[in-house]
């Protein structure tokens, strides 16, 4: 199971690298400051995974992406180089690809799951990346700035 839980971090992972990458390189201020929110966001549910590995599972959860201002299953690699004049939509069409990505990734695990743990797991990880997913569409709609 433990290893399981270190995949998804290292997903997570991967996601703020390409995050990383996009802002280092990014022109515009809004872009940048989107790019931050979206590292945070991913740093956020790291240690979210790693308190499943020192605790278990936990019951679902809230999070919206409130405290981010504050603070694909595709690797990032298969992702074309982000560009330094993207825009914030533009960027937040790409977060949504691969969260959308790694949501299906991890329903069709938990659907074919023959261990109820693995199962239980792997729907947490869903809908991790499902509350994941609906903060980033908030935002792209003006909602969640």
């Amino acid at each position: 199971m433990r290893s399981l839980i270190e995949e998804a971090v290292i997903h997570s992972e991967k996601k703020y690298r390409y995050y990383e990458s996009a802002f280092t390189r990014a022109v515009k201020q809004e872009t940048a400051e989107l790019l931050k929110n979206l590292m945070t966001a991913q740093l956020l549910y790291r240690l979210r995974f790693q308190e499943v590995q020192k605790k278990g599972i936990p019951e679902p959860s809230g999070f919206k992406g409130e405290n981010v201002k504050t603070f694909r299953w595709k690797p990032s690699a298969e992702h074309a180089e982000p560009d330094p004049w993207a825009s914030p939509d533009a960027i937040l069409d790409s977060a949504l690809e691969m969260g959308r990505n790694t949501y299906r990734v991890y329903r069709r695990i938990s659907e074919n799951a023959l261990l109820g743990s693995v199962k239980q797991l792997y729907d947490y990880l869903a809908r991790e990346e499902l509350q994941h997913i609906h903060w980033l569409e908030e935002m792209k709609q003006g909602k969640n700035p």
